[in-house]
């Protein structure tokens, strides 16, 4: 705490003298974005219907903070943000991506790097907060165009987002004299479906059908309500974020699952703890994320990407039980086609976590067996699979 409040008034102290200016903007504006009507022509895929996205921001006065200090996330959450919303007055579901692009800066004004800015977006009751830099980023004429969101909006539907900046907490002196400016953009097109492989001729979609998009294929495991979740047919590459046959394997406890936190972020034990699936700072969550990044990438929009858990692979017809610890002649055979990490089952054994082996076996694994991969699980609306 000492070594924060010397670099608090360090800054303090810089930024006393006159010369000393650092400056982060987002430039607002309206925009009516992407209205287009399908003709009905044997070039469309979606035959006819109006596909109509709007984002209006007339209620907020944008972000703008001049001469300002690296500050921790709890003050950073606090600052007033860019509230905007996304309406789809059309007729067709759209995906649509949220990009923030860097605007031209003032000659002789030198840019922040991304490593040095925070950002909080909420949409509606969900929010995610990172630094810029983690965000899947491309080079534009001007500099850094960042996809803050993927989504997906039903007709009649809207999104409301809070868009909030700010310099870390971590930043050094490297930010001193320096800008940031950006705005947002937004990119729409019709919601593009996942290709189902209808297994058992049944026309509805079962457990064991397969679905793909593009190079991804993945197994039905359940389906209930609008919703599927699927599982992966191979394990993600640790390198290309791809299924591959040849998919690196990871030990569990690399990532910060196996480690839990009271409300301060104090660490208080060694169990399992659902609250760290999501940590930003988990290894494995981190591959998950890319995945996700790359399934969007394809033209998918998935709930979620998550591992399997121990319930679905019960359901599936794994058997944990004293002398009887396998999914072999219980479950199809691509449930057990590949070594791969479950999430841990918080009220059987917290120093276990549990995975599945090629040879239909289901251990209860020692965190740092480093011989599973990473097998991932999505969720998607069944609307979204043809």
């Amino acid at each position: 705490m000492e070594e924060v409040n010397k670099k608090e008034r360090k800054f303090n102290k810089i930024m006393l003298i006159p010369i000393v200016a650092i400056l982060i903007v987002l430039l607002v504006a309206t925009y009516a974005w992407l209205t287009k009507t399908l003709s009905g022509t044997k070039d469309n895929i979606i035959k006819a219907g109006n596909l109509s996205l709007i984002l209006d921001d007339k209620t907020s006065k944008g972000i703008n903070s001049e001469s300002a200090i690296p500050i921790s996330d709890e003050e950073g959450l606090q600052t007033e943000g860019y509230n905007f919303r996304i309406e789809n007055n059309g007729n067709l579901n759209t995906r649509y991506t949220i990009y923030l692009d860097d605007i031209e800066i003032s000659s002789g004004e030198e840019r922040m790097l991304d490593e040095s800015i925070k950002y909080s977006l909420t949409k509606n009751e969900s929010s995610t907060t990172e630094k810029l830099n983690e965000l899947t980023t491309s080079k534009s004429e001007i500099g850094n165009k960042r996809e803050l969101e993927n989504g997906k909006i039903k007709p009649n539907e809207e999104n409301n987002y809070t868009l909030r900046l700010w310099i870390s907490s971590d930043a050094g002196e490297e930010v001193i004299n320096k800008v940031f400016g950006a705005r947002i953009s937004i990119k729409a097109e019709p919601m593009p479906k996942w290709t189902k492989t209808d297994v058992d001729n049944s026309g509805t979609i079962t457990v064991g059908d397969k679905i793909t998009k593009g190079t991804e294929s993945f197994y039905v495991i359940s389906s209930s309500g609008d919703k599927v979740k699927a599982l992966a047919e191979k394990n993600i590459s640790l390198t290309t974020h791809l299924q591959s046959d040849d998919a690196e394997t990871t030990a569990f406890s690399k990532s910060l699952y196996w480690v839990r936190y009271d409300e301060n972020g104090d660490v208080i034990g060694n169990s399992y703890s659902e609250k760290k699936l999501n940590h930003t700072d988990n290894l494995i969550y981190s591959h998950l994320k890319k995945y996700k990044q790359i399934l969007e990438s394809l033209g998918a929009v998935p709930n979620e990407v998550r591992l399997m858990d121990f319930n679905s692979a019960v359901d599936l017809g794994c058997v944990y039980a004293a002398g009887d610890s396998t999914c072999a002649s219980h479950s199809p055979i691509w449930v057990y086609s590949v070594n791969y990490w479950l999430t841990p089952s918080s009220g059987i054994d917290p120093t276990k976590s549990f995975a599945i082996n090629e040879n239909g076996q289901a251990p209860w694994a020692d965190p740092i067996n480093d011989s599973f991969g990473i097998r991932p699980v999505i969720s998607v609306d069944k609307e979204d699979i043809n």
